[in-house]
């Protein structure tokens, strides 16, 4: 297969290693294998056939490690390990994909002797439904518990718990791993249901996983986060009365808040419950702005947009001038959006064709991103000065430019098709983007903030 290859290369300033990113896995261990063998100069394989990171590199996850593939276990290992092993070179951010497994635990505990309750009324009937049965969206819990009473158990609560939460295809695909790991081909239901409560509790190892996670990191002048900080949840703390205007302040506290919620959660299932409310807005009443494990750095199209003005000068009094998310589904290629102070990397392409993941690379040359995909063309690498070029920038009508390919760019925009905004790519020319202009929107709404250039 040819390679589709997208970069981009913007000037920075790092003051220590280069750090490589790696986006949304979803269970897919296939991407994170080809990626770590496809970049040597990067990554090795010791002699004891493990992965490790070569010096004067760093290694950032974003989160989601699981279920949308059947590979959620073993990038587990492989995280685990490379983190264990070099402590001071991985950062594990943590998703809202692998925290709500604390929350399908507590709910399988919680209704373990019961009938479901109220809120698995709904996605019971769904899922029933999809298996042909028939039931009105209307019917009470207790006419549903008398319904699935003789057939209900915690295998097939485990299976409408995983739908319910954006996962249907979950247990089948642990299923489909466990045959690998285990070594045997009759994985059953109970089989299935009890390695994935065993992996969550004490000792586990998707529990241990999550121990080592982070909410947000810093490193240098990048703040990384799985969604995003907004006004409303910057210097929030939950439990804590005093707002932190210091960033790295600001990030340490809420790593520790994470941490003991984690720890808790693992002494006793039912603790921990200011982590699982701030990670699910819907459950907390919240909305998504409130929570970095779900705010969304786009528009009510999808189309990628920088924080706001306010955030932004939030973010310069710490001098941070870099954030990188995830979460947010760019389309095929992971995406830089910036302005002249300020630049976001967003690095979701769980939806995209190509089976590579894209080469995130943040170091004292700048930011490089290289994506790849299978139609056959190459776009060339981009050189040092990139920042005197339109990557990352707005269209005056609308398109978001990101990055050269062959003699031409590439721009983005989400548009509406039958009700759902999916990404739209054109081609255009340097001289094509300069007549109509590029912007640089610092704030919604605000008037005369922007440039235009010709």
């Amino acid at each position: 297969m040819k390679l589709f290859i997208l970069t981009l290369f913007l000037i920075g300033s790092w003051a220590r290693s280069s750090v490589l990113v790696v986006g949304d896995l979803e269970g897919n261990f296939l991407k994170l294998k080809n990626y770590l063998e496809a970049h040597p100069k990067f990554f090795e394989k010791g002699t004891d056939g493990e992965w490790r990171i070569k010096d004067g590199h760093k290694l950032v996850f974003m989160g989601d490690a699981v279920d949308k593939g059947p590979g959620g276990i073993k990038i587990v290992r492989l995280l685990t390990q490379l983190k264990k092993s070099q402590p001071g070179q991985v950062s594990l951010i943590l998703g809202n994909r692998d925290i709500n497994k604390m929350l399908v635990y507590r709910l399988i505990k919680k209704t373990q002797d019961l009938g479901p309750n109220e809120l698995l009324r709904l996605p019971y009937i769904k899922y029933l439904n999809e298996k042909g049965m028939n039931l009105s969206e209307s019917m009470t819990l207790r006419e549903l518990q008398e319904f699935i009473e003789p057939f209900d158990s915690k295998e097939l609560r485990l299976k409408v718990i995983f739908k319910g939460m954006n996962a249907s295809k979950a247990f089948e695909y642990l299923r489909e791993e466990l045959k690998e790991v285990l070594g045997r081909s009759d994985v059953n239901d109970s089989l299935v249901y009890k390695e994935f409560m065993r992996s969550m509790e004490k000792g586990g190892e998707f529990f241990e996983f999550l121990k080592l996670g982070k909410v947000l990191d810093l490193v240098d002048d990048t703040v990384f986060v799985h969604g995003g900080i907004s006004h409303e949840n910057y210097g929030k703390v939950p439990g804590k009365s005093v707002r932190f205007n210091n960033l790295k302040v600001w990030v340490k506290e809420m790593n520790e808040w994470a941490r003991s919620e984690i720890i808790n959660w693992g002494e006793d299932y039912r603790r921990g419950t200011d982590l699982l409310n701030y990670h699910a807005p819907k459950i907390s009443g919240k909305n998504s702005k409130e929570s970095v494990f779900y705010h969304r750095y786009s528009d009510a199209s999808g189309n990628p947009k920088l924080p706001s003005s306010t955030l932004l000068k939030k973010f310069a009094k710490s001098n941070v001038r870099r954030a990188v998310s995830a979460h947010t589904p760019v389309g095929e290629f992971a995406t830089m959006v910036k302005n002249q102070n300020f630049e976001l990397i967003m690095s979701d392409v769980s939806a995209a064709a190509s089976p590579e993941l894209p080469l995130i690379k943040l170091d004292p040359s700048g930011t490089q991103i290289e994506s790849k995909l299978p139609n056959g063309k190459v776009v060339s690498r981009a050189k040092q000065g990139r920042a005197l070029l339109p990557d990352g920038y707005l269209t005056a009508d609308g398109y978001r430019v990101v990055g050269q390919k062959g003699k031409k760019y590439l721009l983005l925009r989400f548009e509406n098709e039958n009700g759902r905004y999916l990404p739209k790519y054109i081609e255009r020319s340097m001289d094509d983007i300069f007549k109509i202009g590029l912007k640089s929107v610092l704030e919604k709404g605000q008037k005369g903030c922007y440039e235009v250039f010709h």
